[in-house]
């Protein structure tokens, strides 16, 4: 393949990833939407709505080259340390002359802390253009934020609003308080859909001269739940460790290849197996394994449900929708991730 050597050694999602508006393959209805926001000369608070691997962060990206009118964002990473009486949190975060981007929910807890913390130290700046007199700071799954940081950037809104514009990426709008949605210009993006990411994989495969069948590139795009991202990292592992795989037609076995399908495997074999007082400690080792791995815990709860709640018998997926909604909310405001997933598991164990 000829190019840049650098070039060779990208992952596709980065590869391949757009560098403007006109080069997106969907949602051209709001990138037109966001793209006149941008050029006008004020800026409101935005959020962008979108389910996982839709292009929240890239839209992000795309709305503040069009608003500095820039061709490229230059970002670089940085760690800073956030002092808070007897404790030092590290926030890591991802910036550039024009904006910021940080995820405080990766801190449970702690994301108060950090968004006070950060927002003090930055407005210890000046921003770069003047033209635009406000500092950009994009918020990562800000739908995961606790209730007290939700608070905390309600006043943070008002205060700084000369200083200050926010973006804030989310997944559910149910789970951001209502001050927060009425204070900020909203645009919701759209899943692809299956033809379109099949589209994206077809082209990643010309330029890469990889051969692959329809049928193959449709089982990606179905188990990638119309997730872009999720297809396009599944098309490079499976090219690199399967390649006669998107040749032939045949059943593609994701499940060989996931690692978080092999351990939740593991874990629905011990969940209806034969159990004993030791199910609970080898699950619990299975669950901290993924965790320690870096997966998601929110996602490792839905997709636990979604295998229980396929086995289970219509009496009992009550008391499992049950289960998932209390541990999802409680999820969401701990500090503990594997308490409340190994709480769902043992809801399910004694309903068993």
């Amino acid at each position: 393949m000829a190019g840049n050597p650098t070039e060779s050694c990208l992952l596709f999602i980065d590869k391949y990833r757009p560098s403007s508006f006109e080069e997106l393959r969907f949602n051209q209805t709001v990138a037109q939407k966001i793209m006149a926001s941008a050029k006008s000369h004020e800026m409101p608070h935005i959020i962008i709505k979108g389910p996982s691997g839709c292009g929240k962060k890239t839209f992000a990206d795309f709305y503040i080259q069009s608003k500095y009118d820039k061709d490229k964002l230059v970002t670089k990473p940085q760690k800073l340390d956030i002092k808070h009486a007897s404790k030092t949190i590290e926030l890591q975060l991802l910036y550039s002359q024009y904006h910021y981007k940080i995820d405080p929910s990766a801190h449970g807890v702690y994301d108060r802390l950090i968004i006070q913390g950060f927002i003090k130290d930055m407005l210890q700046t000046r921003p770069i253009s003047p033209t635009i007199p406000y500092h950009i700071i994009i918020i990562e799954n800000a739908d995961r934020l606790t209730l007290e940081a939700q608070q905390s950037l309600r006043r943070t809104l008002e205060k700084y609003i000369d200083n200050c514009r926010f973006i804030f990426l989310i997944s559910q709008e149910s789970s951001l308080i209502d001050p927060l949605m009425s204070r900020c210009a909203l645009f919701r993006l759209a899943a692809p859909t299956h033809e379109e990411i099949i589209t994206h994989l077809k082209h990643i495969c010309s330029n890469e001269r990889i051969p692959a069948i329809d049928s193959q590139l449709q089982q990606i795009s179905t188990y990638s739940q119309r997730s872009l991202s999720t297809a396009v990292n599944l098309l490079q592992q499976i090219w690199t460790e399967v390649p006669k795989a998107l040749t032939e037609t045949s059943i593609l076995r994701f499940r060989d290849l996931i690692e978080i399908d092999q351990y939740l495997d593991q874990i629905m074999t011990l969940l209806f197996g034969k159990r004993s007082p030791k199910t609970i400690l080898q699950i619990r080792a299975l669950l901290f394994d993924l965790l320690v791995h870096c997966e998601d815990p929110l996602e490792i709860l839905k997709r636990l449900f979604q295998l229980v709640f396929k086995r289970v018998n219509d009496a009992e997926k009550h008391e499992v929708i049950q289960a998932l909604v209390k541990y999802e909310n409680t999820l969401k405001q701990g500090s503990k991730p594997i308490y409340h997933l190994e709480g769902f598991v043992v809801t399910v164990l004694n309903l068993l």
